[in-house]
């Protein structure tokens, strides 16, 4: 197990103090690793598995799996299957309207004691974030997606004559709405659905901002850091990162060659070893420029430009602070999607995907989101954690545990937990 924890100075659901990160199936060496950064960070982590609630640290290895029903299943994505609120002074939770997050949205409420509120709508929070303004106004940051649900929603309601269930509205359990109502349903039903969706999450109609899908989570590819900021992927600045990264080893490895003294041909173990070395480090930074370029312009073939979502965060009076946050093959380095946890002094910790093995990434990540805060005027960092998780095989070699979930199913670890704020200090 590693933590990569580095001292920083970062401002900011958006960026809430914590008090509860509730995890569902996950293995126990990710949530052991946030465990230790929850007693750094004053915060508590807890799993829900076998029908009841297990405070760190976990005392098994392995998976930690929670119950099957029929039709309803505990899976890792804890933060699209629940979204706890306040409301009248307590934690509740909203519970979407899929059937199969069903079960686990009751089974907590039930062990915490907290309300559940039955939304009868399909969402998944990682397509959206809670957060508050300046002045201390609830706001809703969300994908478009959100909006063509909720009217499909509706059509259904108005014009089918039932109340819609998942299997209504959903294709199997993929999540997507059946093509045949959206046009229909989207202009017909907009101006309802966007008053449906601020009674839904608690929030004024004027504080529900909807931006364009830039993948089929916005938590993927956009962070909240504390109202008006906004960090936002920048696929360019990530493409001449990584591209940065080759040409620096290209040159280390140039520069050692010509420094070393060649003997007849002949090289002593020291200089085969690093020669060795340096051209590891070469081919995996030629690896990660090629991956991250391939990444870029395929994710545009399927989802909205970056520089289009962008625009409407400006229109809608945020401030996006742009950074390179994804690399490789299928965005399988992922600085984006990150846990914040903001502290009383204005300044927030940072929790975010470790690479596995490559520090100066990191490093470079770190030090460039320092730097684009500092600019926009926002809070700083106190600190930041790279989760890694052990490691797993991958074909022939082994990659950690974080980068598998990544490149095999698709989130992070953002996407592992549902967050309970500390209401009580958030102002």
């Amino acid at each position: 197990m590693k933590i990569s924890f580095t001292p920083q100075n970062f401002k900011g659901y958006d960026a809430a103090p914590l008090k509860t990160l509730y995890m569902q199936t996950l293995t126990a060496d990710i949530f052991r690793e946030l465990d230790e950064i929850g007693k750094k960070e004053g915060f508590e982590v807890i799993a829900q598995y076998d029908g009841k609630l297990h405070p760190g640290p976990p005392k098994k290895e392995g998976w930690l799996r929670g119950r099957r029903k029929q039709y309803c299943s505990y899976n890792q994505w804890a933060q699209d299957s629940k979204l706890i609120i306040e409301e009248d002074g307590k934690s509740k939770i909203i519970m979407p309207g899929r059937i199969d997050m069903q079960d686990s949205c009751r089974e907590l409420g039930r062990l915490t004691g907290m309300k559940i509120i039955d939304s009868q709508r399909f969402f998944k929070g990682g397509n959206m974030f809670l957060g508050k303004t300046e002045d201390g106004e609830p706001y809703l940051l969300a994908g478009e997606k959100l909006l063509t649900h909720f009217c499909a929603h509706l059509c259904i309601e108005r014009e089918k004559g039932y109340n819609c269930g998942v299997y209504d509205l959903v294709e199997k359990n993929t999540g997507k709405v059946r093509h045949s109502w959206d046009e229909d349903a989207m202009s017909k039903y907009k101006d309802e659905a966007l008053d449906d969706i601020a009674k839904t999450f608690r929030v004024k109609r004027k504080n529900v901002f909807l931006i364009p899908q830039p993948n089929y989570h916005i938590d993927m590819h956009v962070r909240p850091v504390g109202h008006p900021y906004v960090l936002i992927d920048s696929p360019k600045m990530a493409v001449d990162n990584a591209e940065g990264l080759f040409r620096a080893a290209l040159d280390i490895e140039d520069s050692y060659r010509q420094n070393k003294i060649y003997s007849a041909g002949k090289k002593n173990e020291e200089i085969v070893e690093q020669d060795n070395l340096n051209y590891r480090v070469r081919c995996h930074y030629n690896n990660l420029r090629e991956g991250t370029e391939s990444y870029s312009r395929g994710r545009e073939r399927s989802y909205a430009p970056m520089e289009k979502v962008k625009e409407k965060l400006i229109e809608q009076g945020f401030i996006p602070i742009e950074i390179g946050g994804i690399y490789g093959y299928g965005g399988a380095i992922n600085f984006m999607n990150a846990i914040v946890n903001k502290h009383e002094d204005g300044t927030i910790s940072y929790i975010t995907n470790g690479t596995g093995e490559d520090s100066e990434l990191e490093k470079l990540f770190e030090e460039q989101l320092r730097e684009k805060l500092k600019e926009a005027g926002a809070d700083g960092v106190r600190d930041v954690y790279f989760v890694q998780g052990e490691k797993t095989k991958r074909g022939d070699g082994e990659v950690n545990h974080i980068r598998w979930y990544l490149e095999a199913q698709g989130g992070g670890i953002h996407c592992f937990v549902c967050e309970e704020p500390n209401f009580k200090v958030w102002a």
